[in-house]
């Protein structure tokens, strides 16, 4: 009352400290009226902090002791939230809920389009500092995936160049803006006004995300397509990468009738055959000859598919 003097029947502004100390029935609370913590207050009832003090804890995130200008100890949500106000390119590094050997790059790929890209560490001093070496694109079991050493070198060799990509991809004259639907619309509408040319236009892939779709019309029947991923290096169609949207088109303008090459198949394993095997057909006496052979294997082989048949 000396710090702050008050007199009865007065009013002023306040905030509750410790709403769960608050005791409803002696009316007594612990309060204060200094401008820092009227500043900070975000004015809730009680009854509001009570409700807000029991929900259901959200996301737990390992937080990480790494020192820089693009890292935040944020979950997916809030990244999400604090990108949506971001450009295409902007990106943001953040724990993964895939363990502490796991970063996550998010990133605006394109308006409309946040990726998250996992980074897999490695030679790590403890499980909150960042690791010596860095991936981004390993997959288990596969060769691929780009080794980095840090964070900046990520984004200045990765991020960065893709993001410039896809900028001269939307610039171009053959892309169109919106869905898949929207670009087939247009395909088809291009192939009745010329039936005797090949329509063709880039959009953005609805699924998966973060690549390029192209669409083209051979035929008068259906619109094709064909996926585009983005590299640092280039644009990616049928596994060839080319260093420009424009040289990439006009290579697939000279091939588009060639077949897309198919990863070759996995090694097949030996086949089980119910063939009937030779001891089946009897013992053999002595060494037979090549049409006594042919004769047994004639035989069994009319047994067998008599069998099957009837």
């Amino acid at each position: 009352a000396d710090e702050y003097p008050i007199s009865v029947g007065q009013s002023f502004h306040c905030v509750v400290l410790r709403p769960d100390d608050v005791d409803a029935a002696k009316c007594e609370a612990t309060i204060s009226c200094r401008g820092e913590d009227l500043a900070r207050a975000d004015f809730r009832t009680v009854a509001e902090q009570r409700a807000h003090n029991e929900r259901p804890a959200g996301p737990k995130i390992l937080k990480r002791r790494i020192t820089h200008p693009l890292f935040q100890n944020v979950v997916y949500e809030k990244a999400c939230e604090i990108l949506k106000q971001g450009a295409p390119g902007d990106v943001l590094f953040r724990p993964s809920s895939k363990g502490e050997n796991h970063l996550t790059m998010s990133w605006v790929w394109a308006p409309g389009t946040i990726l998250h890209v996992d980074v897999v560490e490695h030679d790590k001093a403890s499980p909150e500092v960042l690791g010596r070496r860095l991936v981004v694109g390993y997959r288990e079991g596969s060769s691929e995936g780009e080794t980095y050493e840090a964070l900046d070198e990520i984004h200045a060799r990765y991020a960065a160049p893709i993001s410039d990509l896809v900028a001269e991809a939307m610039g171009h004259r053959k892309f169109l803006a919106g869905k898949q639907a929207d670009v087939d619309a247009v395909v088809r509408r291009e192939k009745l006004e010329a039936p005797r040319s090949i329509p063709y236009r880039v959009g953005v892939c609805d699924k998966p995300p973060g690549h390029l779709l192209l669409a083209y019309a051979p035929g008068s029947r259906s619109v094709h397509h064909e996926l585009i991923s983005i590299k640092p290096e280039g644009f990616k169609l049928r596994s060839k990468v080319h260093p420009t949207l424009e040289r990439m088109l006009q290579w697939f303008k000279q091939n588009y009738q060639q077949p897309p090459a198919r990863p070759p198949p996995p090694p097949a394993a030996p086949p089980i055959s119910s063939w009937p095997r030779q001891e089946h057909m009897g013992a053999w006496e002595g060494n037979p000859t090549a049409a006594e052979n042919a004769r047994a294997n004639a035989q069994a082989a009319s047994n067998f598919l008599g069998g099957l048949i009837g």
